[in-house]
């Protein structure tokens, strides 16, 4: 019988707030309640603009997925918890996955509602906003983890691909 995967380590508080009673009241008016299922992928790797999830109940675990390793499980949700990232608001590719471990309900509330929540609710905003930048850290430390560069560091593709790491402030390492 196969070993369980250990659980991921929770986020730092300031990653993973917990929104009261009245910002939760705020954030439902923006999305609808709708049941999940466990291993049910709430967003890929390389989707863009996914929509945004408060878990009302149930389990989600982030999970990076490699090419040349087996999905990890970085962190996990429990109700309470919102998932999305820094992407969201920039219209780019998300760099994990949310799969349900434990089946429940999500708030959903579409990417487009979303970036009007974030221009209209400024409290809201600001709690959301702070725990994306915060994840974005837990995300570049588990990214240190898997960018290795195999390469030259003087030729002109090498240099491109250190410009283009730099500029996306991933960090890496030479092999």
């Amino acid at each position: 019988m196969p070993e369980a995967a250990p659980e991921p380590p929770p986020l730092p508080a300031d990653a993973d707030p917990q929104l009261g009673p009245e910002l939760r009241g705020r954030l439902s008016r923006y999305g609808a309640s709708e049941p999940t299922t466990a291993d049910e992928v709430l967003f890929h790797a390389g989707d863009v603009d996914p929509d945004f999830f408060f878990l009302e109940s149930g389990t989600v675990d982030i999970v990076r997925e490699g090419f040349h390793a087996e999905p990890e499980a970085i962190t996990r949700y429990t109700a309470g918890s919102f998932m999305g990232e820094l992407a969201i608001l920039a219209h780019s590719e998300v760099y994990v996955t949310a799969r349900v471990v434990e089946a429940g309900s999500v708030l959903r509330v579409p990417s487009q509602d979303f970036l009007r929540l974030m221009a209209v609710e400024g409290e809201l905003s600001d709690v959301i906003l702070t725990a994306f930048e915060a994840r974005r850290q837990v995300l570049l430390t588990a990214a240190s983890q898997t960018i290795e560069v195999v390469g030259r560091t003087g030729t002109a593709p090498s240099l491109a691909l250190l410009s283009y790491l730099l500029r996306m402030e991933l960090p890496h390492r030479w092999l």
